[in-house]
């Protein structure tokens, strides 16, 4: 490979590169709805990855295995509590999907999201337990970090292409709701009456963003844990309980005291799991 590729300069650079070639394609559709293909790929390449952790563990006799230990109550668990709401912050793309349902009724949101988080947590729980069984203590932050020469080992190889594939086909989707908001605050009704000029002008923006801050982020254990305790317990919790509250007289007389204890419930741990995440995160760093 050419000098001009090495280093962390060149991996910058093969960065970029991808990411105009396949990324920032994706990111300038109009619906939604155009990448259900992409984002079947996306699923497929993520189960793939899984099942290669899976049988690295099983051909290595899980050596960590003997380290797990039942979960801690303690500065770890919090430090992984935002991880855990960046896994799961689905909510910025719910109102999207359910224009795009046909037909849209909440019956057919509510089994789409259920579906949905049901594979996802699968998809953590079998993929975490794998690992650390595998690696014990020494797993890091990013599993992959753990397999230092993949290219020897062809199902890891091709899990490393497949987190690429996911990865790809998940960007657009990160990119949509803040398309939409931008939409918004210009005056516009939504994405799909805006002109087209303005629609991708935006796009392109907000992916070159994105792209910067990926090139740069200092760990990815600390972006996701920045972003799932600064925004994952806001659009997880605190806003969704927010708008419940003043969508109406709140009252344990008008929607009965399990909705009025549940919803309280739900923002103040919010709050508290936000901020503790957040400045876990940062103290961490």
């Amino acid at each position: 490979m050419p000098s001009v590729f090495q280093g962390i300069n060149g991996n910058r650079l093969l960065t970029t590169l991808f990411w105009a070639a396949f990324m920032l394609p994706l990111s300038l559709a109009k619906e939604i709805s155009s990448l259900r293909y992409a984002s079947a790929v996306g699923i497929l390449s993520t189960i793939m990855l899984v099942f290669a952790v899976v049988e690295h563990a099983l051909q290595h006799g899980l050596q960590g295995a003997p380290q797990m230990v039942p979960a801690r109550f303690g500065v770890s668990m919090v430090e992984s509590l935002p991880i855990v709401m960046f896994a799961f912050t689905c909510q910025t793309n719910a109102f999207e999907i359910y224009s795009e349902l046909s037909p849209r009724t909440v019956r057919r949101m509510t089994l789409s999201s259920a579906i949905c988080l049901f594979l996802c947590t699968s998809i953590y729980a079998v993929c975490g337990l794998a690992g650390y069984s595998d690696f014990g203590d020494g797993v890091n932050s990013n599993i992959l970090n753990n397999y230092p020469d993949p290219l020897r080992q062809p199902l890891m190889a091709s899990a490393f292409a497949c987190i690429s594939v996911t990865l790809t086909m998940a960007f657009p989707v990160c990119i949509f709701p803040c398309r939409d908001a931008f939409v918004h605050l210009l005056g516009y009704k939504d994405a799909y009456s805006t002109p087209s000029r303005i629609r991708i002008t935006i796009c392109a923006v907000l992916a070159a963003a994105s792209l910067v801050v990926g090139l740069y982020a200092p760990d990815i254990k600390t972006l996701f844990g920045l972003l799932g305790g600064a925004f994952g317990s806001i659009l997880g919790f605190i806003l969704p309980t927010l708008f419940a509250i003043f969508s109406r007289p709140w009252t344990p007389e008008t929607v009965g005291w399990f909705h009025y204890l549940t919803t309280y419930s739900i923002l103040i741990f919010g709050v508290l799991a936000g901020v503790l995440g957040t400045v876990v995160s940062i103290i961490q760093e």
